[in-house]
């Protein structure tokens, strides 16, 4: 699969802020199980901003998705990780919303969130990026670098994927961009190694105009 300007899903490249959802589908919880699960697909316009929403089963628990995508488009908005560097006209993101009768969360909510790892066991190539050529790259021997953390939402869904990513750096040699080369399962892959990869370089001699190409194995022991 290749994600382009009008193909693209970020589940995972940030975060979509619903604010509390408790005053939204608290009023609905009799009509529940107690173990609720409602999953949502959104469509975003290149700012974040929700244009559509589409319950995954509609028919299951009707008043209460109907309630959590009218929320999601009135006040929801995507705000992209700051590292992870994208380029989109519209995307897909992937929420599911759960309620567990009588557990709440760490800030006492009954309703949580959480994303999906959706196109799990599809390879996914980014279009909007070419890998620079070798002798124009840093080299490891440009770099600090601390060992990346296996990200923990795929470490709890047995998740392993090959995947390489594009880095940039600032003035002061901190990753200031990261996009997405190719993943072979799932783009939320290649966002969490972004995301890692934000913690773990860091350029010796900075400034420095050149990029750092990242190619790692997720293997779980």
């Amino acid at each position: 699969m290749t994600f382009g300007p009008d193909s693209f899903d970020v589940t995972g490249a940030g975060e979509f802020d619903l604010g509390p959802l408790d005053p939204v589908l608290g009023p609905l919880r009799e009509n529940l199980a107690p173990n609720a699960w409602m999953t949502v697909a959104l469509t975003l316009d290149a700012a974040g901003k929700p244009l559509a929403c589409v319950p995954d089963r509609p028919e299951e628990y009707a008043e209460a998705t109907q309630a959590l995508c009218a929320h999601a488009l009135k006040t929801g908005r995507f705000r992209r990780h700051p590292a992870v560097t994208l380029d989109y006209e519209q995307a897909t993101y992937q929420l599911s919303v759960w309620y567990h009768e009588g557990r709440r969360g760490e800030k006492g909510e009954e309703f949580q969130t959480s994303e999906n790892y959706p196109l799990e066991r599809t390879r996914v190539r980014f279009a909007d990026i070419e890998l620079p050529p070798a002798d124009q790259r840093l080299s490891i021997a440009d770099l600090d670098y601390e060992p990346m953390s296996y990200p923990r939402s795929a470490l709890s869904m047995d998740l392993r994927a090959n995947v390489v990513v594009v880095l940039g750096f600032d003035a002061e040699g901190r990753v200031a961009s990261c996009r997405p080369f190719e993943s072979t399962n799932t783009a939320r892959m290649a966002y969490e190694t972004c995301k890692a990869a934000a913690d773990s370089f860091r350029l010796k001699n900075a400034p420095d105009a050149r990029s750092f190409v990242v190619s790692i194995a997720w293997n779980i022991p």
